[in-house]
């Protein structure tokens, strides 16, 4: 199979973990349980699986210590910071607009896209640009929708009203995340030898869910609930996926069509969970917000 047919199935199997960790973030909403103690346990989990799975420690040569301390640093920040994403788009949610919420938080590739032209001097095509614009016209059609979903408060109220300051919240956080995670492949003549990305992304996570559940006097099980093998069996695999992705279109020079095809393929399965299963209502506005966001995501990896 040809590199770009791995990658391709890479990145799609990728966007569907992410939308069932969508599914999961929703469900956890819905019921009411603890979003920071329940993926704080979840994570523990996550963080052993990842030491144990992941590195490769028999490599030889690799970075001198200096460099590892700065990947260290980039990858558990980045981390942190996705768990707090998740918390606020948590937050988000619980004001009802799943499916809006999701979006808006997915979009937020722009933002490192945006950071490559500003500080690296990224070339940008037509395309790219176009795409950039119809995520920001989605943002602006789907905070335009008030009946998407079927909030748990009046709509119209100030509490449904805050899910979009939130939702961009959410955008933001992520965006800065993607930043920091990407900037390790823009080193020259790095390559992870030593396959330390995804436990040091994934302890950043667990450390940020852990730190935020102790502060908020939210209870961490340690026990080993069927509930909390869910989402070790979706993270785990889907940085497998996600870095076997990377990998496979650097080869070509097109590493950056998988995160767009990841998100992309991710905000779609999510939509359908939305419409299918929450049957939230799709106002014109909404189903237009969507559909351009999906088309923006993908016109940002055009090359």
């Amino acid at each position: 199979m040809s590199p770009t047919c791995v990658g391709l199935a890479a990145a799609i199997g990728t966007g569907l973990l992410w939308g069932g960790i969508g599914v999961v973030t929703s469900s956890v909403t819905r019921r009411g349980m603890s979003f920071p103690g329940y993926m704080a346990s979840s994570f523990i989990l996550t963080m052993v699986g990842a030491w144990l799975l992941f590195p490769r420690w028999s490599a030889s040569g690799g970075d001198g210590p200096p460099r590892v301390a700065l990947l260290a640093g980039l990858l558990l920040s980045g981390g942190m910071l996705s768990a707090l994403g998740m918390v606020v788009l948590n937050r988000a949610m619980a004001r009802g607009h799943h499916g809006a919420c999701w979006t808006i938080g997915q979009s937020a590739l722009v933002i490192p896209f945006l950071f490559g032209l500003a500080i690296w001097a990224d070339t940008a095509t037509v395309a790219n640009v176009l795409g950039v614009m119809a995520v920001l016209i989605s943002l602006v059609l789907l905070g335009m929708s008030r009946t998407l979903g079927k909030p748990p408060t009046r709509a119209g109220t100030a509490s449904d009203r805050g899910w979009f300051g939130l939702a961009l919240l959410t955008l933001m956080i992520f965006g800065a995340q993607q930043t920091l995670v990407s900037i390790p492949s823009r080193w020259a003549d790095w390559s992870d030898r030593y396959a330390l990305r995804a436990p040091l992304a994934l302890t950043g996570m667990g450390l940020g869910y852990l730190l935020m559940a102790l502060a908020g006097g939210y209870r961490v099980r340690l026990e080993l609930l069927p509930a909390h093998w869910v989402i070790p069996c979706l993270s785990l695999p889907s940085y497998l996926l996600l870095f076997r992705a990377l990998d496979s279109f650097s080869v070509q020079g097109r590493a950056g069509l998988v995160f767009p095809i990841a998100v992309g393929t991710s905000i779609v399965t999510f939509a359908l969970y939305s419409a299918l299963v929450l049957r939230e209502r799709l106002t014109p506005w909404s189903a237009g917000g969507l559909l351009i966001g999906i088309t923006g995501v993908l016109l940002v990896a055009w090359r």
